[in-house]
C-alpha cells in the first residue's frame, strides 16, 4: 500500500507563545477532548484519515530492508479485530492482556486492541522470568500475548515458563514475525515453533494471533462496550530502581487527555524524533510527517506518544530491535521486580 510518511514539514506548532498557552488555557481542558477514551480517540483519527500511513515498520536495520505499510484503515480493522479476540478469550473490562513483545505492527494491535476489551499489560521482554511472573500474578492478566519461538531467542521460552507459572493466564496469543520475512524464513520459523515447547497446563490455549484476528469482524466491538472514562484501560510497571517495584494504573480518559495535549503543543506536520541527539536544524530540514518510536513499547513514553499519532493522523514509525533477542543464558533486568516481594498497583 502507499506510504504517506514521506510529505512536506512544517516548523510551525499550535503553540509557540505565551499569548498562544493564554488563548489556549481560556478553554477547560474537558472541552477540549473529543471522545474520552483511547479506543474512540484512534476510530475518530482512522475515520478522518483512513489512507493516511498509521504504521511504517521495518524488521531489519540493513539499507535495503523493506518497510511494510499500515494505513489509519487498516489499524483501526486489526485493533477492533484484536479487541473481539481478546473478547472472545474472556477478557472483559476488568481483565488485564499481558504483552510480551517487541516493537510489531502486532503490538500496536494488541496494546490498542486490549484497552477496547480490557486492559494492557506490557511488560519489558528483557526481564527475567521471575520477574515478568510476578507482574502477571499482580495484575491477574487472563491473556498473554508473546512472540513465536526462533532461533536463539529466549522470549518463548519465558512465556511458557509465565503461563504455566501464573494460574490466571488461560490464553497464550502467539505472535509471529513471518509475514515480514523472506518465504524460506518462513518455513523455518513453522519448523522451529512445531518443536517447540508448550505449556504443561492443560487449560491454557494456545491461539495464533494473526489468525485469530482473521476470524473476528472489524466493523464493531462485539461485546458491545461502553468505556467510561474512568475505566482502567492500562498497566505500567516501573523499574524498580529506588524500591519495591509498582504498577501503575492509567485510565482511559487519562490517556485521552495527554494524547489530546500532546496534539496541541508538539509541531502539526513535523518528522519527530525521539533520539537524543536530535538538533534544530534537522527538525527545519526534515520533509516528514510522522513521529519515530525508538523505544519500545512497555514504556509509557512511547505509548503515549504513540496515541497522540492517533489524534493527529501522523504516522508512527518503528523497527524490530535484535537486541529484544536475548540468548537463553543472558542474564537482564535483574532488579526490576524483588523475586520475594509483591508489587504494588498505584493509580495515576
Amino acid at each position: 500500500m502507499p506510504d504517506s510518511t514521506y510529505s512536506p514539514g512544517t516548523y510551525s506548532g499550535a503553540i509557540q507563545t505565551q499569548a498562544d498557552i493564554d488563548a489556549f488555557e481560556r478553554t477547560p481542558w474537558q472541552d477540549k477532548l473529543p471522545v474520552q477514551n483511547t479506543y474512540e480517540l484512534l476510530c475518530r483519527a482512522c475515520d478522518r484519515h483512513p489512507d493516511r500511513t498509521a504504521l511504517r515498520f521495518i524488521m531489519t536495520g540493513d539499507a535495503d530492508a523493506p518497510a511494510f505499510v499500515v494505513d489509519y484503515a487498516t489499524l483501526k480493522t486489526r485493533v477492533t479485530q484484536a479487541a473481539n479476540a481478546f473478547h472472545r478469550a474472556g477478557v472483559t473490562a476488568g481483565t488485564a492482556v499481558t504483552l510480551l513483545l517487541p516493537n510489531l505492527p502486532q503490538t500496536h494491535y494488541a496494546l490498542l486492541g486490549a484497552q477496547a476489551a480490557g486492559i494492557a499489560s506490557p511488560i519489558n521482554p528483557m526481564l527475567e522470568v521471575d520477574h515478568i511472573a510476578a507482574i502477571v500474578d499482580e495484575t491477574g492478566a487472563g491473556a498473554l500475548v508473546a512472540c513465536a519461538p526462533a532461533a536463539d531467542s529466549a522470549l518463548w521460552d519465558k512465556a511458557v515458563a509465565v503461563a504455566d507459572r501464573c494460574p490466571s493466564v488461560r490464553t497464550l496469543f502467539v505472535v509471529s514475525v513471518a509475514p515480514y520475512l523472506p518465504a524460506a524464513e518462513r518455513a523455518r520459523l513453522d519448523a522451529i515453533f512445531d518443536a517447540a515447547s508448550r505449556p504443561s497446563r492443560p487449560e491454557v490455549k494456545i491461539v495464533h494471533f494473526d489468525q485469530a484476528l482473521a476470524e473476528e469482524p472489524s466493523d464493531t466491538l462485539v461485546s458491545r462496550r461502553r468505556i467510561v472514562a474512568t475505566d482502567i484501560c492500562s498497566y505500567f510497571h516501573t523499574g524498580g530502581t529506588t524500591g519495591l517495584p509498582k504498577v501503575a494504573t492509567h485510565s482511559h480518559l487519562n490517556e485521552a487527555f495527554v494524547a489530546t495535549m500532546l496534539d496541541a503543543m508538539m509541531p502539526s506536520a513535523l518528522s519527530v524524533s525521539m533520539a537524543r541527539n536530535c538538533t534544530e536544524s534537522w527538525w527545519r530540514s526534515s520533509r516528514c510527517d510522522s513521529l519515530r518510536m525508538l523505544m519500545p513499547l512497555q514504556s509509557i513514553t512511547s505509548i503515549r506518544s504513540g496515541e497522540k499519532s492517533g489524534a493527529a493522523a501522523l504516522s508512527s514509525v518503528c523497527r524490530f530491535p535484535s537486541s529484544l533477542e536475548p540468548s537463553a543464558n543472558q542474564n537482564v533486568g535483574g532488579n526490576s521486580v524483588k523475586k520475594s516481594h509483591r508489587s504494588m498497583v498505584l493509580p495515576l
